[in-house]
């Protein structure tokens, strides 16, 4: 159905947020529903980011996410050299006992003082990647910097007009103008010009799939983090 179960602290046995759980049905007052977890069905560990802590010569993460209730112990040969106050970013490996896990740190995002590492944090968390593969980035010196006579076969020539984006200058994406021009009944033809990106990410191509992976531009505080190269 549709109820929310409570689980009291003594009946979670183990279960740890983001848990697919078998829940039992222990109570039932009205609507309001008592459990307790049976079993943890299915636990996905990906892409936890926290501090670089080191205590008693021990090191573990300190995760970001206060809600997944479990400790990830770091040992130095998998570390990257990381120094307390460092956010990373952490797989867990293999379960110790309880809710206690190895962790392999996979990247150092900065330390916690660093400008803009807030941001780092919430990408890495996302897996949203800021950079793209050599196999994306060579196919870009296929792509022409000026339209070549043929292509304009079949088009209509606009260069003539007065065509301008109205985009501030810390835009990161210029890819739509307008245009207006007054007619001789004195009304106003409003151009609307929206760039023709199909014809720079052809089909099939390692640019069509990143772009079709990606989805979309992630827009954040203060950076974006593009769906194709900038070129």
């Amino acid at each position: 159905g549709d109820e929310d179960v409570h689980i009291s602290k003594n009946n979670v046995n183990n279960a740890v947020h983001g848990d697919k759980v078998i829940v039992e049905i222990i109570s039932k007052k009205n609507t309001d529903l008592d459990g307790r977890i049976v079993r943890i069905v299915d636990r996905k560990l990906d892409n936890l980011v926290g501090e670089y802590v080191v205590k008693d010569n021990k090191a573990y993460i300190q995760l970001d996410n206060d809600k997944l209730n479990i400790n990830v112990v770091v040992p130095k040969e998998l570390s990257l050299g990381a120094v307390p106050g460092h956010k990373v970013l952490v797989k867990v490996t293999n379960k110790l006992q309880g809710n206690t896990y190895n962790g392999q740190i996979l990247k150092i995002l900065g330390h916690k003082t660093d400008p803009g590492v807030d941001i780092l944090c919430i990408t890495a968390k996302y897996s949203i990647n800021d950079e793209f593969s050599e196999e994306v980035l060579s196919e870009l010196d296929k792509i022409p910097d000026e339209v070549k006579e043929e292509e304009m076969v079949g088009r209509e020539d606009l260069r003539e007009e007065i065509i301008f984006t109205i985009d501030g200058d810390d835009t990161k994406d210029i890819d739509d103008a307008i245009s207006i021009e007054r007619l001789e009944n004195n009304n106003f033809k409003l151009g609307v010009h929206i760039a023709d990106v199909s014809y720079y990410v052809r089909d099939n191509t390692k640019l069509d799939e990143e772009a079709y992976n990606r989805g979309t531009s992630v827009y954040l505080a203060d950076r974006v983090i593009p769906m194709l190269p900038r070129k």
